[in-house]
């Protein structure tokens, strides 16, 4: 079970269920809880739940903030509010939130706490997961590419969050203007580089990550004709 027994969002829209899963899919349930990603490590445990909580607050009473140092959930959070509307307001408004010099990035958790479900009379024990190689990517964790949270291709390691966006999958006549364009429409833009000689591949610039993690949430997978473009944070 993770931390609070909430899970991280499911995997974007266009991947395929799990066997079983289809149902769930297509009447899915709201949640009441916000799973949080990228806060800062190096903040003590007690003082990055009290800032959790005293942002979070504005958005509705919140019933609990879990944190935990484990290594799987480190700079990950979960904050349980006591209605789902709270969420999903917190994870809209509160999207690139600068939290202790690092942006936050948010998603609805895609199943409820078990602090609520043992309220409500619907908890069910979870089935226990194998350990599995550090970095490989599985349905329902953090990994490279999870819901609103995209940063590259499946399976790949995921860079830290900077001001520099990777651009891949863009089609041959797609020009830098064109890209300028797009990106501008997002505070913080500077510039768009084209790579030379590298078709399908290009840099987006912002001042900074916060802005850059913005754009990247907005355009994550925007089509241009057949092609699907794939936005991640450039490594350095």
């Amino acid at each position: 079970s993770t931390a609070c027994g909430a899970a991280p969002p499911r995997p974007a829209p266009d991947a395929m269920p799990d066997a079983g899963e289809e149902e769930a899919e297509a009447e899915p349930k709201q949640c009441e809880t916000v799973y949080v990603r990228n806060l800062n490590e190096r903040i003590k445990l007690p003082e990055r739940k009290k800032a959790l909580e005293a942002v979070f607050a504005r958005f509705g009473k919140i019933r609990d903030v879990c944190v935990r140092q484990a290594h799987l959930y480190r700079g990950n959070a979960f904050v349980i509010f006591e209605d789902p509307e709270s969420a999903k307001e917190a994870v809209e408004l509160l999207q690139g939130f600068v939290l202790f010099e690092k942006p936050m990035f948010l998603a609805v958790a895609r199943e409820r706490s078990d602090i609520v479900t043992k309220e409500d009379g619907t908890w069910k024990p979870r089935e226990k997961k194998q350990p599995r190689a550090a970095g490989d990517a599985e349905d329902g964790e953090p990994s490279a590419k999870r819901g609103r949270f995209d940063a590259g291709p499946r399976g790949k390691a995921e860079a830290l969050p900077n001001e520099t966006l990777f651009l891949q999958g863009l089609p041959a006549t797609v020009s830098g203007q064109e890209l300028s364009a797009l990106f501008a429409r997002y505070a913080g833009f500077k510039e768009v580089r084209t790579i030379p000689g590298r078709v399908g591949l290009a840099f987006v610039d912002y001042d900074s990550d916060a802005h850059s993690a913005m754009a990247m949430e907005a355009l994550q997978g925007h089509k241009f004709g057949e092609e699907v473009m794939q936005i991640s944070f450039a490594k350095r």
